[in-house]
């Protein structure tokens, strides 16, 4: 039998939603963080060609259960501490199970793990399984079956680890915050088992945080290598991650070494600081943002992911499409490092304009928009000074708030702290997202 290497959207068998970090209630309020959560259920809904099957969701679903700093006593709120914490978290288990019961059909699974905002040293592990077993008020029970139906170890979902089984299909769940050697003893056994018996078909793992130089933001924010070191045994695993709350429009949010690494983004909003680790850096975030993942697998075992946009309910550029598992591994090979030479590095047009000027805070820059053929990343800026000392900054192209090239602006500005009189030269350069620069623009003053 000849490997079907194209996806077939007319034998779809499964259909997942996948979201990450809704972070229910939020510093923004509880009202707002319920209209996002139902908003980005309704377009996973309404958007899927084919009915959902289940719905995955990649851990941070509170903000403040083990966050101080997002606890808010007084203004109507609890002036005592605890009793501010209790309330809210209690408010955010009712807009979970209001929204997961409007909005998910009763008979699509949800299979979730927890991340640091939900658990810490798994302390809140039976809390979550008590509160998603209730439909009206903690205890009563009533929910149980609709949550946990597909979990085949009941005793590993108490120590928050799951293994679930729907439509031949399975998935390992790993919280955060539990202990780093039973994880992977728990994830080694069931992998094993599983690969025995089906070597050919997808496994996902569901686990919070990110496994060290795989996704875009991996290297400062993974903190799994035990996991890393396992699944480079299991090419047909798919690690769905969040945490970092990184745009879909990055192409580094899929990763395949050996194995595939997915970035799953955030529901509650998107950070984009184009450099990391790096000094002066322009940090694009927005709450209105709102992304996740739509994956699709067909009767052979190809899979296809959209990436969705929820605030602006739209597409994120073209799907990823993956070939099924198979013993050459020639499902890893679309999505590797290999991609930064798939498109030329960004360039400035021939109309290139740059405004410099003096501001209350700084110096004022303004500049026009890189043309790429993907999405231009971000622009380094070096300021040189008559002394012939040099300052590097950071501009991002804001390119996390578009769903498209497109949609976004055709010129960029934005105020530094940096003493205009001193300025000698200014020089641009636009980079892609793997930091390949295009020709660099220099103007004197």
């Amino acid at each position: 039998m000849g490997l079907n290497l194209n996806f077939n959207p007319d034998e779809t068998v499964l259909t997942l939603s996948v979201m990450s970090d809704i972070h229910a209630n939020g510093c923004w309020g509880l009202e707002g963080s319920e209209k996002t959560i139902r908003n980005a259920l309704k377009y996973a809904n309404e958007v899927a060609p084919n009915k959902i099957d289940a719905f995955l969701f990649v851990g941070d679903f509170t903000d403040c259960l083990n966050s101080k700093a997002n606890v808010i006593m007084g203004h109507g709120w609890p002036t005592d501490y605890d009793e501010a914490k209790a309330y809210q978290s209690s408010m955010e288990f009712g807009i979970l199970r209001r929204c997961f019961q409007e909005e998910i059909a009763e008979d699509a699974e949800i299979i979730y793990c927890l991340g640091n905002h939900d658990s810490i040293n798994r302390n809140n592990t039976e809390r979550f399984i008590t509160e998603f077993a209730s439909r009206d008020e903690v205890g009563d029970n009533k929910n149980f079956e609709r949550m946990y139906r597909t979990d085949t170890d009941l005793e590993a979902l108490h120590k928050g680890m799951r293994h679930c089984v729907y439509k031949d299909y399975h998935f390992l769940c790993v919280d955060m915050e539990n202990d780093r050697t039973e994880m992977v003893e728990f994830l080694k056994k069931n992998l094993d088992e599983i690969v025995a018996v089906d070597p050919d078909r997808y496994i996902f793992i569901l686990h919070h945080c990110k496994t060290p130089n795989m996704n875009y933001a991996s290297n400062l924010w993974g903190n799994n290598p035990e996991i890393h070191e396992l699944l480079k045994n299991y090419p047909q695993a798919v690690l769905l991650t969040g945490h970092t709350h990184s745009p879909l429009q990055n192409e580094r949010s899929v990763m395949q070494r050996d194995y595939t690494s997915i970035e799953c983004s955030s529901v509650s909003c998107i950070t984009e600081s184009c450099g990391g680790h790096l000094q002066n850096v322009t940090h694009a975030m927005t709450y209105q943002a709102s992304q996740g993942l739509l994956i699709e697998l067909d009767k052979t075992g190809n899979m296809r992911i959209t990436r969705l946009d929820y605030y602006h309910n739209r597409i994120i550029k073209k799907p990823w499409l993956f070939k099924r598992p198979c013993g050459n591994k020639v499902q890893l090979r679309d999505f590797t490092e290999g991609r930064r030479f798939a498109f030329a590095p960004p360039e400035f047009p021939e109309n290139f304009g740059l405004q410099v000027s003096p501001a209350t805070n700084g110096t004022f820059i303004a500049f026009s928009q890189a043309n790429h053929d993907d999405m231009p990343y971000r622009y380094e800026i070096k300021i040189a000074d008559y002394n012939g000392k040099t300052d590097v900054f950071y501009f991002s192209s804001l390119f996390c708030y578009y769903p498209s090239l497109d949609d976004m602006p055709r010129n960029l500005s934005a105020t530094i702290d940096y003493d205009y009189s001193k300025i000698y030269s200014v020089t641009v350069t636009p980079q892609d997202a793997w930091f390949k620069s295009g020709k660099s623009i220099t103007r004197y003053f």
